[in-house]
């Protein structure tokens, strides 16, 4: 959702004004995902113990299934609505959309560590380059970095890649053309504080007392304040690690203050279907609404409202029925695929009583 609004904002961005800073903030939601798929990863590799055959394939078909059939289909879409228009693409990459080769580091997920095609044909795919990349990399995390590391040493190595990947990359190996710095903070590496702090999150015990009473609080005057800051790209990762972090383990452990969080239909439904909103609504909001909503394109707040409801009442929609024909049916199909492959689906022993947080350093290390 904070997605939503930075992209309905960023098409005319409005200078000057207070909240228009928070709003340009918005990005940052993908970060908050990246936060929660690495927690809750980590939860359902845990809980799955015992019971895969098979545990790395299962998780990594499970993953294809999960992410590639709907993005698939986004890719054909985006081709079909996309071409012959100049401003679909950023104006660095617009000579490499809908290319041979951009098609196959598409089809691969190889795009996420392409700077030229990262971001090139669906206009936000950086991240589903990115989580691809984790999840090919998860099984070793989980079962050898992760037992030997432990939480802080891997926050911490999270920290500095962030931070040192870009740099890096853009300084010490060329040539790099200017625009690559911002593609190469997408990448795995600059991302890496996110997901360092969601597989952290897992390890740690549950807080005392002292902390549950100021968890909200913390997480509202941090959030505000770096909303509020103009943040520069190579450092907003880092800086919004702290509200996203916050706010994830206050929800993590049903800390007083967040029931309005965890207990919103709204937002659970919003969970299910925010894979469909996330890929449709950037191809939505060029093709469709920018080109034929009245007012879609004027400057100011009114421009920006029209945008925004506009974008997400079609993207709504839109979800809907992706979610229901193709991510969910995909979804399904994937599982009885893995059972059938003998992959999954068989408890060879029962399975681990229910997660206690104080208990995980121990359970990590069995």
């Amino acid at each position: 959702m904070g997605v939503l609004l930075f992209h309905a904002y960023i098409v005319n961005v409005i200078p000057h004004v207070i909240w228009s800073r928070t709003v340009g903030q918005g990005a940052e939601g993908v970060g908050l995902f990246f936060i929660v798929s690495a927690l809750t990863l980590s939860a359902s590799w845990h809980n799955r113990q015992g019971r895969d055959p098979k545990p790395t394939a299962a998780f990594w078909a499970r993953r294809f299934f999960r992410i590639a059939p709907l993005f698939y289909l986004v890719l054909v879409v985006a081709w079909l609505i996309g071409q012959g228009k100049p401003n679909y693409a950023p104006h660095a990459m617009a000579s490499n959309v809908f290319t041979p080769g951009n098609l196959l580091a598409h089809l691969t997920f190889a795009f996420g560590w392409i700077p030229a095609y990262q971001n090139s044909w669906l206009g936000v795919e950086w991240s589903i380059g990115t989580e691809m990349a984790f999840y090919l990399l998860f099984p070793v995390i989980i079962l050898w970095l992760m037992p030997r590391m432990g939480a802080l040493r891997t926050l911490f190595l999270g920290f500095v890649a962030s931070l040192a990947w870009p740099w890096v990359m853009s300084h010490v190996f060329s040539p790099w053309p200017g625009w690559a710095y911002a593609f190469l903070f997408w990448s795995l590496p600059g991302q890496a504080v996110w997901f360092a702090l969601g597989l952290a999150l897992f390890w740690t015990s549950h807080p005392g007392r002292s902390l549950q009473g100021l968890s909200v609080g913390i997480i509202g005057a941090v959030a505000l304040a770096v909303g509020l800051m103009n943040v520069p790209p190579a450092y907003s990762a880092v800086l919004w690690a702290i509200p996203g972090g916050l706010l994830t383990y206050a929800v993590w452990h049903r800390l007083p203050g967040v029931a309005c969080i965890t207990n919103s239909r709204w937002l659970q439904y919003a969970g299910t279907r925010s894979y469909s909103w996330y890929l449709l609504h950037w191809p939505i909001l060029t093709a469709v609404v920018l080109p034929y909503m009245p007012g879609a394109t004027q400057q100011g707040a009114l421009g920006f409202v029209v945008r925004l409801a506009a974008m997400a009442a079609l993207t709504i929609a839109a979800g809907e029925l992706s979610y229901r024909l193709v991510e969910e049916p995909a979804r399904q199909w994937g599982q009885r695929l893995i059972a059938r492959w003998g992959w999954a689906g068989h408890r060879l022993k029962p399975a681990p009583a229910p997660r206690e947080p104080e208990y995980q350093p121990q359970l990590s290390r069995q």
